[in-house]
């Protein structure tokens, strides 16, 4: 095997004994994760119903997101512009610390 880094090549064969090695490895963690699985499934079944109700709200909600597009548009270089502000406040309140009178 050659090594780059994190990133190993393999340069032969790799022998089905450490397959079957890592798959026994691997094997109790999937069997403990049955039962979560199994719990899971209750909850997505009660998770239908909701999800199809969401399909009009979903429907409905886009010509109001096509809508928003162009103030969104319009928003941008506002937004850009405010945040130059804020960091010309920083600048200035930076350049006032040395300035400071500290009371004795």
């Amino acid at each position: 095997m050659q090594s780059n880094h994190d990133i190993v090549i393999p340069t032969e064969e790799v022998s089905p004994q450490y397959t079957w090695q890592f798959i026994n490895s691997a094997f109790p963690f999937t069997v403990l994760a049955i039962p979560f699985i199994v719990l899971a499934i209750p909850f997505m079944v009660l998770a239908i119903p909701f999800m199809i109700l969401a399909i009009p709200f979903i429907v409905l909600a886009i010509p109001f997101t096509v809508l928003a597009i162009p103030f969104i548009v319009l928003a941008i270089p506002f937004t850009v512009l405010a945040i130059q502000f804020i960091v010309l406040a920083i600048q200035f309140i930076v350049f006032a610390i040395p300035f400071a009178v500290i009371p004795t």
